[in-house]
C-alpha cells in the first residue's frame, strides 16, 4: 500500500513536472510567436523601406536620365547659339558692307551730281559764249563800228562791236559772206561738238 502511494505520489510529481514543462514550453512558444510576429513586422516594414528606396532610386534613374536629355538639350541649344551667334555676325558683317557700298554710291552719285553740275554750267557758259560769238558776227554784217553797247540778251557787261566793213560789190560780197557764214558755223560746230562729248552718257 505504501509503495502504490509512492507511486501515485511520484506519478503527480511528475505530472506537475510536466505541466511546469507545458507551461514554460507555452510561454516559449508564446515568446516565440511573438518574436516571430515582430520579426513579421520588422519584414514588412523592412520591405516598405525597400519600396521606398527602389522607388527613390528609380526616381534618380529617372532624374539621371532627364539630366542626360537635358544636357543633351543644352549641347543642342549650345550648338545652335553658336550657329546663331555666327549668323548675327555675318549679316552684321553684310549689313556693314551694304551700309558701305550704299555710302559709296551715294558718294558716287553725289560726285557724278557735281560733275553734270559743272558741265551744265560749262555749256551755259559755251552757249553764253556761242551767243556772245553770234551778235559779234551779226554786228559783222550789220555794218557797225567797234562801239560799247547794252546788252539786250540779258547777259552781264555790254557787247563788243566790230568796226564797220566797207561796202563790196556783188560777186566780192557774196564769196565773203560765203566764207564768213563757213567761219562763222564752223566754231559753233566745234564748241557744240565738245560740250556735248564732254557730258556724261
Amino acid at each position: 500500500m505504501e509503495m502504490i502511494k509512492a507511486e501515485i505520489k511520484e506519478v503527480k510529481s511528475k505530472i506537475e513536472i510536466m505541466k511546469t514543462t507545458e507551461r514554460a514550453m507555452s510561454d516559449l512558444l508564446l515568446s516565440k510567436q511573438n518574436h516571430i510576429a515582430d520579426l513579421r513586422n520588422e519584414n514588412a516594414e523592412l520591405r516598405n523601406v525597400g519600396k521606398l528606396h527602389q522607388h527613390e532610386v528609380d526616381e534618380l534613374r529617372a532624374e539621371r536620365k532627364e539630366k542626360a536629355v537635358i544636357s543633351d538639350k543644352y549641347g543642342d541649344i549650345a550648338e545652335s547659339h553658336k550657329r546663331l551667334l555666327a549668323e548675327n555676325r555675318r549679316f552684321r558683317s553684310m549689313m556693314a558692307n551694304k551700309a558701305m557700298q550704299e555710302t559709296n554710291a551715294a558718294t558716287e552719285r553725289s560726285e557724278l551730281e557735281g560733275e553734270i553740275e559743272d558741265l551744265e554750267r560749262k555749256l551755259r557758259k559755251a552757249q553764253k559764249r556761242i551767243l556772245q560769238l553770234e551778235n559779234w558776227m551779226d554786228d559783222i554784217y550789220s555794218g557797225k563800228e567797234y562801239a560799247m553797247i547794252p546788252r539786250n540778251d540779258g547777259l552781264r557787261g555790254s557787247v563788243l562791236s566790230l568796226p564797220e566793213i566797207p561796202l563790196l560789190d556783188t560777186s566780192r560780197s557774196n564769196k565773203l559772206t560765203a566764207r564768213m557764214t563757213s567761219r562763222r558755223e564752223a566754231p559753233v560746230e566745234r564748241i557744240t561738238a565738245r560740250t556735248l562729248a564732254e557730258l556724261p552718257r
